[in-house]
């Protein structure tokens, strides 16, 4: 276990949102307020040497926020946090669309120590040009490609070649969607080995430093 995705899960309760406007407030405040506590999870991991990386999700709606942008910058700051802890993950149908104020605001991110990674690739309506016109540092296959992965299946020859380009344009690369251990031998085999799962269960940061713990102490029985 390498990194894990944040995610904000609102529980249902008897208080209702009345109105856009009051919708669109309450996650713009939520959206600040879960960026920093991600930072601040990052910075305690790494303090307490857990090395993982958390992925944060990002839209064309982030990048056109100066209030959103402005706070993932000062928190970054703020904590001095270390390169490479977080990671944008940005969908390939965003990038697609990427103003030059949207590149900026990569190029920013990047030079904060926050790489790029292109989420969704090869879903549809994207481009090679992405790969060299933006600051990219990462792909990850989409799982509709990694589903159909098996024995001679066209999706394996497409899932190859994208590892193959990838790794000619020293870019990291990622699969999520892997299920099966006929999808992961194939995935190594071929020069990519970080997978995500679709796991239906959200661990909370508790949870995923148990998981964490459990996984080297596993680990370390092995070895003995």
């Amino acid at each position: 276990m390498t990194g894990v995705e944040a995610l904000v899960c609102l529980k249902a309760s008897d208080g209702m949102i009345h109105g856009f406007s009051e919708a669109a407030a309450l996650i713009a405040d939520l959206e600040e307020w879960m960026i920093d506590e991600v930072c601040r999870q990052a910075k305690k991991w790494h303090d307490n040497g857990i090395p993982l990386t958390i992925s944060v999700n990002l839209s064309s709606r982030h990048f056109d926020s100066e209030p959103f942008m402005s706070a993932f910058e000062n928190s970054i700051k703020k904590l001095r946090l270390p390169s490479g802890l977080l990671e944008a993950e940005v969908a390939e149908a965003v990038l697609m669309k990427a103003s030059p104020y949207t590149k900026r605001r990569l190029t920013l991110l990047q030079k904060l120590g926050v790489p790029i990674c292109l989420d969704h690739f090869g879903s549809g309506g994207g481009s090679l040009h992405t790969l060299f016109d933006l600051p990219i540092s990462k792909i990850k296959i989409d799982k509709s490609i990694i589903k159909g992965v098996h024995s001679g299946s066209k999706s394996e020859q497409i899932a190859g070649a994208i590892i193959s380009f990838a790794r000619h344009l020293s870019l990291d690369i990622a699969a999520e969607g892997v299920e099966t251990a006929e999808q992961a031998e194939f995935l190594t085999a071929n020069g990519c080995d970080v997978f995500q799962r679709n796991d239906s269960r959200l661990l909370s940061a508790e949870e995923a430093e148990k998981l964490i713990y459990d996984q080297s102490m596993h680990a370390s029985s092995i070895q003995m």
